[in-house]
């Protein structure tokens, strides 16, 4: 739902040559400085932070190499990036002449264009907009002084301007075996629907490109629910707890916060 503001506008109309020439010489009063934002409370007395959002975005997780350590588009970039973004929606909004081959470029699947019973565009909700901090619009979503992950002690190094991939059993990797299906045990955990296929689930908490890049915030005065809409995983963290000590390692981490 919009917020609609309403603006009152005041006129007085002086007579009087002369006053008008003195309030015009009088210099401006100074503007009042605007006043702190405050975060909403709970019952709880806590930053209520309930509700339901959104981390789609055309912004990359990782930066593109040809930007080195600049953080942020240019203007004519945003427009490049958002109004790209724009003309794929309206493109892939078209009827689909099913009397074509589906090579011709209007089906878009995340496993390429032309794949037989693949998504349409109606299908798919990645984000419209580049990411902005304070205004600036982010050309990555990492704040690394290059823009890309850094790398783990003796693990290689991303390259550049792409993110690591996931190690072998975390959402989203499948077994580099030729029967990865034959089995449920030997299926990605994301095929499993054991977590959420794709980025979302965490940690840490990433839009994935594609849909379902919604969350529902539910806190309580001891914990916090972060419930993903990809498949519906709910990260559950602890306020004020402390890490666990048994050696049980969840698949969404152990989240601890103040």
């Amino acid at each position: 739902m919009a917020a609609r503001g309403l603006m009152l506008c005041f006129a007085a109309t002086v007579a009087a040559a002369p006053l008008a020439l003195a309030q015009i010489a009088r210099p401006a009063a100074a503007k009042a400085a605007p006043k702190a934002w405050k975060a909403p409370r709970n019952s709880f007395g806590q930053p209520d932070l309930g509700g339901a959002w959104s981390n789609a975005t055309i912004t990359p997780t990782a930066r593109a190499a040809s930007f080195g350590t600049r953080s942020t588009y240019t203007p004519d970039e945003v427009r490049q990036q958002e109004g790209a973004q724009a003309a794929s929606v309206v493109a892939g909004n078209q009827p689909i002449d099913n009397s074509k081959p589906l090579t011709d470029g209007v089906i878009l699947a995340r496993g390429g264009i032309g794949i037989t019973g693949n998504y349409d565009r109606g299908w798919f909700e990645p984000g419209s907009l580049v990411m902005r901090v304070h205004g600036e619009p982010r050309n990555s979503l990492l704040t690394t002084l290059n823009g890309q992950v850094p790398a783990r002690k003796g693990a290689v190094a991303a390259a550049p301007g792409r993110a690591a991939a996931p190690a072998a059993g975390r959402a989203g990797a499948a077994p580099a075996r030729a029967a990865a299906t034959d089995n449920p045990e030997t299926m990605a955990i994301g095929d499993r629907c054991i977590i959420s296929f794709g980025r979302n689930a965490g940690p840490p908490m990433l839009p994935n490109g594609f849909y379902n890049n919604n969350y529902q915030i539910q806190q309580g005065r001891d914990s916090v629910a972060i419930m993903s809409e990809m498949v519906h995983d709910t990260r559950i963290v602890r306020l004020g707890g402390k890490h666990r000590t048994d050696g049980i390692r969840p698949y969404f981490g152990d989240s601890v916060g103040h």
